[in-house]
């Protein structure tokens, strides 16, 4: 018996697209596949793509259309009688190397025994082999997908979580390791900060979460340092105000300033303890005037029974100081300091200038590992908090093993070649132009503290227009690119990324296993249970990949003592709401009609289906928003869930799309709390 009978014997893939049509016999459960192989039909180096369609009882008329110009998923559509059939199963290899010639095949199973099958050999032009490898390797890298790239360059961008704002450029020492010194300070000129700026700042400051008041100067040679926190403070109590000092300036009325005016935290650079290499390294200053300063601040504190500033030692390891760890240790204790900040040395993208620098011979290495190991053990013991400015450096440089900063070596190769980079698909991993920005003394916008790169400027724009304007989502879509800016590529502050692959997404997110961040994301965490989650303080997104089941489940926790409220989006279309009390909780959502689950029909199907897949290429984009700027929510995971993995009583009350609020629950959203007696009720 013929269960297959083609109209066709040949095909050619010209513009690289087919369609084939055959009267297909099969029972209920017989699925249909298309494979497509190289010249070696082998699993899984010479197998290009499947994709398996369950087929109906009885004869149908099917025909296979098949458009490789965008390669995904949906590159293939089974149709019955004009009706999209859904998929049983696809499977696309990234890695595939295409030749001279195609295998595609059409084969009728029932389970694993194969009732029928014919193959079409395909011969394919050196031009088509170029178009078809364009087509997988552009398409299927995130940095090619719409849906993400338009999340990072092209929507709005939340305002950056840290300010930094340069209340002066100028600078009275003259520290070998500082691009001030070679003149070549990415923040420009020098002078102290333009306060007319503030003013466009504004919002900004009410938005952001910190404001550091240094970058390439020493903040205490701007007289004016203690009235422009005050304004800062008056424009929004909560903020912290941080800044690094060398120290030297920091006299009494200095340290009686900081105290009066409400800094929070200061960080004072010392990168050696013995006098003489501190003296070789902070040029125009010594040891014995930064400590005495130290004990004044530490004293003025005391006697004013302030908590603040917080004081912190930040240390920055180069050639000559590698071996001073543990003494920096010692003095952070016996000045009753608990924070001790530990760098290897940057070079500002100016790989150049400082190759001396940052060439650590073996010996170098050896000794900076016994001075870490030596420092870390008297931290414990004296109780010392150790902080890591650039942990994957640091511990990569001297040859650490520590969870988490283990990378290749390449990855922290900043001489790549342009060619390099684009062949190994690699992109910087750097969050900076989304979370954080700086503002030069003369109000001019940076992306970050090494490029030179002006994106605007506060005296003829607002904040909000540079942020959002055209210059900055130029600089964001170059970085999240194998394209990237220049002054990025030489950047040691961020490592390399391997760019992903959109079927590598799963869909399902596991915070610690499975991850693709959107915007928004607070550091991983872990609670009392060891259950790690991230946190999520204004909004947060997070994609997954369209696998075409009907439910998505979030499971969300709580641990103030009020309710937390927060919106979910799919697409950027609402979803519905959810309503945290204290606590872990899952909630469920019906996505079917986000997903591309349903049947399509009509003549243009293929043409439907790609407009569809050129939007999103397999991704689903999860937006949660709180309603209130002070709240904040935890998330431990995510996954899309099939109709047997949700039980009926659920399933029920989502139909409609959103879980309906009770009256219960919507009385506790509007009294913003909730007594015992109805978190149990709520609980129930």
């Amino acid at each position: 018996m013929n269960h297959l009978i083609f109209h066709r014997d040949s095909l050619s893939f010209a513009d690289l697209s087919e369609e084939i049509s055959l009267d297909v016999s099969a029972k209920k459960g017989n699925v249909l596949s298309l494979d497509i192989y190289g010249p070696e039909k082998i699993h899984p180096s010479g197998h290009f793509a499947y994709w398996n369609c369950k087929l109906p009882d009885g004869t149908s008329k099917v025909s296979i259309k098949i458009d490789l110009h965008r390669i995904s998923f949906y590159s293939t559509v089974f149709l019955n009688d004009g009706k999209r059939m859904s998929y049983a199963d696809h499977w696309i290899n990234q890695e595939f190397e295409f030749a001279g010639q195609l295998n595609i095949s059409a084969t009728l199973w029932s389970g694993d025994k194969q009732l029928e099958s014919k193959t079409f050999e395909v011969s394919l032009s050196a031009k088509t082999q170029e178009k078809l490898r364009h087509a997988l390797y552009g398409v299927h890298r995130l940095d090619s997908n719409r849906l993400f790239i338009n999340h990072f360059c092209e929507d709005e961008i939340p305002p950056p979580k840290l300010l930094v704002i340069e209340s002066t450029s100028r600078c009275n020492l003259k520290c070998p390791m500082c691009p001030r010194t070679i003149d070549m300070s990415p923040s420009g000129t020098y002078g102290d900060l333009d306060e007319s700026i503030l003013a466009n700042l504004e919002n900004e400051i009410r938005k952001t979460e910190s404001i550091c008041l240094s970058w390439m100067g020493e903040p205490l040679m701007n007289r004016r340092l203690p009235e422009i926190v005050e304004r800062i403070k008056s424009i929004n109590p909560a903020v912290l105000v941080s800044m690094t000092s060398n120290g030297a300036l920091l006299s009494e009325i200095a340290a009686e300033n900081l105290i009066r005016c409400g800094v929070d935290s200061i960080n004072i650079s010392i990168d050696a303890a013995d006098p003489e290499i501190y003296g070789k390294i902070r040029i125009g200053t010594n040891l014995e005037t930064i400590i005495k300063n130290i004990k004044i601040l530490q004293s003025l504190r005391q006697s004013h029974a302030s908590a603040k500033p917080d004081t912190c030692i930040a240390y920055v390891a180069g050639r000559e100081n590698i071996g001073q760890m543990p003494g920096i240790v010692d003095m952070a204790y016996k000045l009753g300091i608990k924070h001790v900040s530990l760098a290897i040395m940057d070079d500002f993208a100016l790989t150049k200038a400082y190759k001396e620098r940052l060439d650590l011979s073996s010996d170098i290495v050896t000794l900076g590992r016994t001075s870490f190991s030596n420092a870390e053990s008297s931290a414990g013991q004296k109780n010392i908090d150790l902080i890591f400015e650039m942990p994957i450096q640091f511990f990569h440089f001297l040859g650490i093993k520590r969870a988490g900063c283990e990378v290749e070596d390449i990855l922290l190769d900043n001489d790549l070649s342009g060619d390099e980079i684009s062949r190994l698909g690699m992109q910087k991993g750097c969050q900076v132009p989304w979370q954080d920005s700086f503002v030069a003394h003369n109000g001019d916008v940076h992306p970050c503290c090494v490029s030179p790169r002006i994106l605007g400027n506060l005296r003829q724009q607002t904040f909000e227009e540079i942020w959002n304007g055209e210059q900055y989502r130029s600089f964001r879509r170059k970085l999240k690119s194998s394209d990237t800016n220049e002054e990025c590529r030489r950047c040691r502050r961020a490592i390399w990324n391997k760019i992903g692959i959109v079927e590598s997404a799963k869909d399902w997110m596991e915070v610690g296993r499975s991850e693709i961040h959107g915007l928004g994301w607070g550091m991983m965490n872990t609670d009392t249970s060891g259950r790690p989650f991230r946190t999520i303080s204004r909004k947060a997104t997070f994609f997954l990949h369209d696998s075409e089941k009907p439910y998505l489940a979030l499971t969300l926790g709580n641990e103030q003592r009020k309710i937390a409220v927060a919106q979910v989006q799919i697409n950027d279309t609402d979803l519905g709401n959810v309503v945290i009390p204290y606590g872990w909780q899952t909630e469920y959502f019906d996505v079917s009609h986000f997903t591309k689950g349903g049947n399509y029909a009509g003549t243009d199907i293929q043409h439907a289906l790609l407009a569809l897949d050129e939007a999103q290429d397999g991704l689903l984009k999860v937006t949660i928003s709180l309603s209130a700027e002070n709240m904040v929510l935890k998330i431990a995971g995510a996954a899309l869930l099939d109709e047997n993995e949700v039980d009926k009583k659920t399933r029920m009350s989502l139909q409609s799309g959103k879980e309906p609020i009770s009256r219960m629950r919507a009385m506790v959203r509007h009294a913003g709390y909730y007594t015992d007696k109805i978190r149990k009720k709520l609980l129930k």
